[in-house]
């Protein structure tokens, strides 16, 4: 009954699983009987939350534990809940997908490896440093969270040899699937340049970095050697990629010649977190999103030329992924205003026209090359919705299901046509490992 899509859930000693669902993703409680949710949190964007994970219901049924996410693994956190009185505590900062076990708290750190500390459930505080506990286990190389279970004194994990969390790049034209030639790595986003090229990210235990992709081929050319790098955008004329880094702190804009030919260039400073969406057709502009303490994700425009920028959208609402049609006359970004995620599209630069798109959820929206059709995500689905520009007017039909993959997470335009995707997808066959640990708190310090 909830739009989104479900990150975990935990039944409570009372006969209500606690989960996360929604967009942005929040915590409900429900009785196992059924009947309406009962919203528990909500991501506060003035302290950075974009989504609420993975809860864990603690013994006693009076609190609950879960990963608040923000934009990586490195500003991750792990969050105490108290239902009875809605309190809520912090209880460790660079990491996620915590889990309690036998007076502990595990989770995963971004470097790798798991970490314990003792909890004191009922207080919800740790009474402990945290004590390096596996290396090994298997752990999402951007999400942060565990293939590890643990009940009493016994852990179950698959170790990292298990290569899960690999992915693919697919093609899709005119309802045929086919594979790229490219190596399986761990792509998280993926755009389509004007020359050919596809841009993505590619996640390698700790680094992030953007890699130029030939799709005829599969030949990878890395882009980025410093920090954390994400989110790639092209230039129209194909010429630059602007990216978020965070080398020199906080996630902030940069963009560089795609022939190699010189340094990356800064061309924002802030102590926010920001992502470059979408290069004005002509060159001159760039949509930038930005994490406000106050307002969350908005929308700013950048003057290439001047430096200047100028806030396009700041709502106490969110919005992100914006992109502009090939002809520049219209705007498509991802809205949470409604209380989940749906796709809107907005006359530029006026902003006179104001359609909402779509309706059950929609994200990641991206523009047809001829700028007639709109396509979005909506889970593991690819939705196209017509538009029929007219003047000022827009003119969208009824979205039509394009594709719907196992393990899809994000779709492109692909270079002359079609959509290429990311999916994920494990090699075959897999080798079957788990491995067992009896009396696992032995070798760490008893919680007080």
């Amino acid at each position: 009954t909830i739009p989104g899509e479900e990150q975990g859930g935990s039944w409570a000693e009372d006969g209500t699983i606690i989960f996360s669902a929604g967009g942005p993703s929040s915590l409900y409680r429900v009785a196992a009987a059924g009947g309406a949710p009962q919203r528990l949190t909500r991501p506060d964007p003035a302290r950075g939350e974009m989504a609420h994970w993975w809860p864990q219901v603690l013994p006693g049924g009076r609190s609950v534990i879960f990963t608040v996410w923000s934009t990586t693994l490195y500003d991750a956190r792990i969050d105490w809940l108290s239902l009875a009185t809605g309190e809520r505590r912090t209880l460790a900062r660079g990491g996620a997908g915590g889990i309690y076990a036998g007076g502990w708290l595990l989770w995963a750190r971004p470097t790798g490896g798991v970490v314990a500390a003792p909890l004191d459930a009922a207080r919800g505080t740790l009474t402990g440093p945290p004590t390096p506990l596996l290396v090994d286990a298997l752990t999402h190389p951007f999400y942060g969270f565990m293939q590890l279970a643990a009940g009493g004194e016994t852990l179950v994990y698959l170790p990292a040899s298990s290569q899960a969390g690999e992915r693919r790049l697919l093609s899709f034209d005119g309802g045929a699937e086919r594979p790229l030639p490219t190596p399986r790595r761990f792509y998280r986003n993926l755009k389509a340049g004007p020359g050919g090229l596809l841009a993505a990210t590619i996640v390698d235990r700790d680094r992030s970095d953007l890699w130029l992709v030939d799709p005829r081929s599969g030949a990878l050319t890395r882009f980025t050697f410093d920090g954390f790098n994400i989110e790639p955008a092209w230039s129209a004329d194909g010429r630059w990629l602007a990216y978020a880094s965070n080398r020199d702190g906080a996630f902030n804009i940069y963009r560089r010649r795609t022939d190699g030919s010189a340094p990356p260039e800064r061309l924002l400073r802030s102590d926010h977190h920001q992502h470059p969406s979408s290069f004005s057709p002509d060159g001159r502009e760039l949509l930038v999103g930005e994490s406000d303490p106050e307002t969350g994700f908005d929308l700013w425009v950048l003057d290439l030329a001047s430096r200047h920028r100028r806030p396009l959208l700041r709502t106490r609402a969110q919005e992100i992924y914006a992109v502009w049609s090939p002809d520049g006359r219209w705007l498509a970004y991802a809205s949470d205003e409604s209380g989940h995620w749906e796709v809107v599209v907005r006359s530029y630069p006026d902003f006179a026209g104001h359609w909402q798109i779509t309706d059950g959820g929609g994200f990641e929206p991206f523009w047809s090359a001829d700028g007639r059709t709109l396509y979005f995500r909506r889970g593991p689905a690819i939705w196209a919705v017509p538009v029929a520009p007219a003047g000022r007017e827009l003119h969208p039909g009824a979205p039509r299901k394009v594709i719907e993959r196992k393990g899809l997470t994000l779709a492109a335009r692909a270079p002359g046509g079609g959509l290429v995707a990311i999916v994920d997808e494990r090699p075959r066959p897999q080798p079957a490992e788990l491995r067992v640990i009896v009396g696992w708190p032995g070798g760490l310090a008893p919680p007080p």
